[in-house]
């Protein structure tokens, strides 16, 4: 109470004090101010950026580019909460409006933080935002127009008037803000009692705080956050001045009592001892991501003469374990939890030594985990096991209400199970749970997603093992008469058949009986169940009764499915004659039907009851033969029927696999079909016909390709091996193959080849001869696989052409501004197109004989792409390489003139400007000038022989620079360059110093150019002296 008193009078004499000398007076003198403070941070360090790129919005990428970007270029990233998206370029694309560039940030910094103000010294409020309004003004960013610099003027952004700064004046910006203790440690004893009077104040928080961590309802209302700045206002209020400050007035060489400062000091140091042993504990309890273990230890830890750790502490550590053990379905950990087996440390609930209140922590974690189970959606075996850790651990005693229940639940829990509960029993149980109100459950199970799930499959469990019984009645009867059941002894067919037919109609039963029965019913049942299936078969072994009516199956439905045939293929073969002599429309339409109605009878009507009846006397393993034997005619109905509409009125064909089956049984036949009556007709009508759809769809789909007079050369260069022509590789006529027309039209090629590989030799010269209007010598064949090839062939031999036109802009008039670089890249992307051309036709399987037509293919295909490529490689190269040798002589021709021969000795003896003017006019002439031209021709043709080093793929590019000639060129530019900016009149708004640092800039920027010493000097002494000038 005594230091309150003394509190308030010293409030009241300060404020008697400021009405008496017109000082400000707060409104609310009490009130207290908000935690803040006013620091000046300087930072010195190295920064490192790498730049990953330019990301481009997709308005402005499109703006750019004229094509919006596609979703495999577009990337996202996120900073500080905001999401950008857009495509990442390199630095060198440019940079367009919205852009935003990319850095990797690396930073090593030293930071040197001078504290202007805080809450904990200042009388009140204006006075700390009097300290930042001084820091924010004094630094302030400075913005003003050109006329404002040259008046000396600028205004800051705070609207403030302030006088310009000459270009170095921030080497001498020297801080107004600084702080010292010099004046406070000199002030008088009033000073200090407020100083202890601070600090007792935070020292009174520190203590709350510490109380708060030490009381169960306020344990977890105490943050990180408070804490630290608890801690930093301590660390405050124990800097050196103040630690003087306490120390005053105490002498430790008398017995004289410790004075209040003193006392105030050690309560600092212990209240920051306290709350930095307390920050860990803390920290835990606020990052979810901390285990209870780790919070426990914490606490253990922090454990001192300030702070006892609250008496629920062990439950809320416990708690946090366990949902997470709950949350994992970690059985082991959960049982350690709880305490049904041991646990190194002892982390478990014996750390709760009350033992009721041990079994009511118990109690309310295993019901607070079931419920939480419960809420959940699909935990149903996670509730289980848990009940059978509790239950089978005896965590819980016998007298527990939620035991109680949850042994009422565990049936309810395998309610399939017939050893727990008969079926009244679960009845009663399930409606128990969903009308009693008293039970703890009650609403868990009724509620909650997982609750009811369990009621749910309950009763349904209830439901299928009531249908079960009645399941179980009908086996019996089915296991009874198939017992009774003996196969005849006669080879009599009819008996055989009804006997089979019985057997059938019970193993029909029991499959009934398995589809309806639950999974458990039928493990029960399985001995009744195998031994229904093992009658027949057994038996079937045991005699030749079943062989016998196997083959008389096969041999009746071979019978009815060979007649059924024969009129579907002579219908099949009366349908395309008609079709080609342009018969009525509807008896064509008539016959298909019919034709396609009888095939569905061989499938439906005689291949697949055989089938099934064979699959009742005869093993599984014995079924494969006479099944194939079987679908060899079910196929060729189907083939038949599916494709006699496309027979009849199709005028091109795609690769469907209807069409492809067809093709495979006319190319490959087995001897089984060839022998059925009225194939051999039908098959020399249906190939022909097939053969002049394959001719009418590639015409048709190649056709449109052919937009230019040299994709004809191709076709007769490489499909008809014509070597009288030759194909005009010249840049005319150029063709756009990135078409979807083109797209299309490989696709389909592609797809063609792929689909009919059975018969990819058949000669398709009849097709070529209409795609390209030529005349086909007599015996020359094109197989199919070669005209499915074209779109490819036209595509390269397109490319290559676009190559040649590259190389006519490089060597002549670049009109587009194509760059040696983008042909190299082109060249060698062609190449590549090229070469997996080539590779996809050596790979290529063709028949026998058509061996030596694609060698011949392969040789022209090369010689026309690749050889080709490198053609205008050699040339291009050659072209460069004549440049830069023209370009050297110039150089060379130059430098000898007699203004620059002697330059250099001049230059060794000028040390002076005047001597240096005397060369202007050399610096001026047109000698120069064309010298000046020549280097940088030369420089962009260096950059070009690099860009084309990558063409060594495709012809010798071993271009070099004359590497002396190179720097003494350019340094005789240098030098020339800044013997004008020295020395040449200054034009308008011109100045001699910047010029020189110009100069100097370029002569660095050179890279490996070294100027003449005495002209390094008088650079120097130039940018110096302006330099010093602009600072006065």
């Amino acid at each position: 109470m005594a230091e309150v008193d003394a509190y308030e009078a010293q409030q009241l004499e300060s404020l008697r004090k400021r009405r008496k000398t017109g000082a400000y007076i707060p409104s609310q003198p009490e009130a207290p101010i908000p935690d803040r403070t006013i620091a000046l941070n300087e930072e010195s360090g190295l920064e490192l950026r790498t730049c990953l790129g330019v990301l481009w919005p997709a308005d402005s990428y499109e703006n750019k580019f004229g094509r919006k970007p596609t979703a495999k270029q577009m990337t996202t990233i996120k900073q500080g909460g905001q999401q950008i998206t857009g495509v990442l370029l390199p630095q060198s694309d440019g940079m367009g409006p919205g852009c935003t560039e990319v850095f990797d940030v690396k930073k090593s910094t030293a930071s040197s933080v001078t504290t202007a103000a805080t809450s904990d010294t200042a009388l009140n409020e204006q006075e700390v935002d009097g300290a930042w309004n001084r820091l924010r003004d004094s630094r302030a960013l400075s913005v003003g127009s050109k006329q404002d610099a040259e008046a000396g003027d600028v205004f800051g952004l705070q609207g403030v008037k302030r006088k310009a700064a000459d270009d170095f004046d921030d080497l001498l910006d020297f801080s107004n803000t600084s702080f010292s203790f010099e004046g406070i440690l000199g002030e008088s004893g009033n000073f200090q009692a407020k100083e202890v009077q601070t600090s007792e104040r935070c020292v009174l928080e520190a203590q709350q705080m510490l109380t708060n961590l030490q009381n169960t309802e306020t344990l977890q209302m105490v943050k990180s956050k408070q804490l630290s700045a608890l801690s930093d206002k301590l660390k405050a209020r124990l800097s050196t001045a103040l630690v003087h400050l306490y120390t005053q007035g105490y002498n430790p060489t008398e017995n004289s009592p410790p004075t209040p400062g003193m006392k105030v000091l050690e309560t600092l140091r212990e209240m920051q001892a306290s709350l930095e042993a307390v920050a860990p504990l803390v920290s835990a309890l606020g990052n979810d991501a901390s285990t209870g273990r780790q919070i426990w230890d914490e606490a253990s830890k922090a454990k001192g003469s300030h702070f006892v750790p609250p008496a629920n502490l062990a439950e809320i550590a416990l708690s946090r374990d366990i949902n997470a053990a709950a949350k994992a379905a970690d059985v082991t950990a959960l049982k350690k939890l709880l305490g049904a087996t041991a646990d190194e440390g002892n982390f478990n609930a014996m750390l709760i030594t009350n033992e009721e209140a041990r079994k009511a922590f118990l109690d309310r974690e295993v019901m607070r985990l079931v419920a939480e189970l419960l809420r959940e959606e699909n935990k149903v075996l996670a509730v289980r096991d848990l009940l059978d850790t509790v239950l089978g651990s005896k965590l819980l005693p016998d007298g527990s209400d939620i035991k109680l229940e949850l042994e009422k639940l565990m049936p309810v829990l395998r309610p399939m199970d017939l050893n727990m509960l008969s079926n009244d029993e679960l009845k009663n149980r399930i409606a128990e749970f969903r009308t009693n109100r008293d039970l703890r459950l009650h609403k868990c199970l009724n509620n909650f997603a997982t609750g009811i799930t369990i009621l749910k499959l309950a009763a349904e469990a209830l439901e299928a093992r009531t249908k079960d019984v009645a399941l179980e009645e009908q086996l019996a009867e089915v296991v009874r008469s198939v017992a009774e059941e003996v196969l005849p002894t006669q080879s009599d067919v009819d008996l055989m058949n009804s006997t089979a037919e019985k057997l059938g109609n019970a193993f029909d039963k029991i499959a009934e009986i398995r589809h309806a029965a639950s999974a458990e019913f039928c493990v029960r049942s399985n001995d009744k169940f195998t031994q229904v299936s093992d009658k027949l078969k057994v038996q079937g072994r045991d005699s030749n009764h079943m062989q016998v009516f196997a083959s008389f199956v096969r041999a009746s439905a071979s019978a009815l499915a060979v007649g059924e045939l024969q009129q579907i293929f002579t219908w099949a073969k009366e349908i395309m004659q008609m079709a080609q002599s342009n018969g009525d429309a509807d008896d064509l339409a008539k016959m298909i039907k019919e034709a396609e109605q009888s095939c569905g009878k061989v499938v439906t009507g005689i291949v697949e009851p055989c089938d099934l009846m064979l699959a009742r006397v005869m093993e599984i393993e014995d079924l494969k033969e006479p099944r194939e034997f079987l679908e060899n005619f079910s196929n060729l109905a189907k083939i038949i029927a599916a494709n006699l509409t496309t027979l009849a009125k199709a005028s091109v064909v795609d690769g469907s696999e209807d069409f492809q089956a067809l093709v495979e049984l006319l190319e490959k036949p087995t001897e089984n079909t060839k022998s059925l009556t009225g194939f051999e007709g039908f098959h020399e009508v249906a190939k022909g016909r097939v053969q002049f759809l394959f001719e009418a769809s590639l015409v048709s789909m190649l056709k449109p390709l052919m937009k230019a007079p040299w994709m004809k050369q191709v076709i007769e260069r490489i499909c008809l091996m014509v070597s009288s022509v030759s194909v005009d590789l010249c840049p005319a006529d150029p063709v756009d193959f990135r078409t979807e027309e083109f797209a299309a039209a490989r696709a389909k090629a592609e797809s063609f080849q792929k689909a009919f590989g059975a018969c990819k030799g058949r000669n398709l010269s009849t097709a070529v001869a209409a795609l390209a209007e030529l005349e086909i010598p007599d015996g020359k064949s094109v197989p199919l696989w070669l005209l499915c090839c074209l779109p490819r062939l036209w595509q390269v031999v397109a490319e290559v052409k676009g190559i040649a036109q590259l190389k006519n802009e490089l060597e002549g008039v670049n009109t587009r501004e194509i760059t040696y670089e983008d042909f190299a890249s082109k060249a060698l992307k062609v190449q590549t197109m090229a070469d997996k051309l080539l590779c996809s036709l050596r790979k290529l399987e063709e028949p026998d004989k058509d061996t030596g037509l694609k060698i011949m293919v392969v040789q022209v295909t090369e010689s026309l792409t690749v050889d080709g490529l490198k053609r205008f490689a050699s040339e291009l190269i050659a072209c460069v390489a004549k440049r830069l040798e023209e370009c050297e002589a110039k150089i060379k021709e130059i430098m000898e003139a007699d203004g620059l021969k002697n330059l250099k000795e001049k230059l060794q003896s000028c040390d002076n400007m005047t001597s240096l003017s005397e060369l202007l006019p050399t610096a001026q002439s047109q000698d120069t000038k064309n010298l000046h031209a020549q280097v940088k021709s030369l420089e962009r043709l260096k950059e070009n022989t690099k860009a084309v080093t990558p063409l060594s793929a495709l012809a010798p590019a071993n271009l070099t620079v004359d590497s002396d000639l190179y720097l003494s060129c350019r340094t005789l530019v240098c030098e020339l360059a800044a013997i004008q900016g020295l020395c040449r009149p200054l034009k308008q708004d011109e100045n001699r110093g910047e010029l020189a640092r110009r100069a100097r800039l370029m002569i660095v920027t050179k890279g490996d150019v070294t100027v003449e010493k005495n002209l390094d000097l008088l650079l120097n002494k130039v940018a110096a002296e302006s330099g010093s000038n602009r600072a006065r």
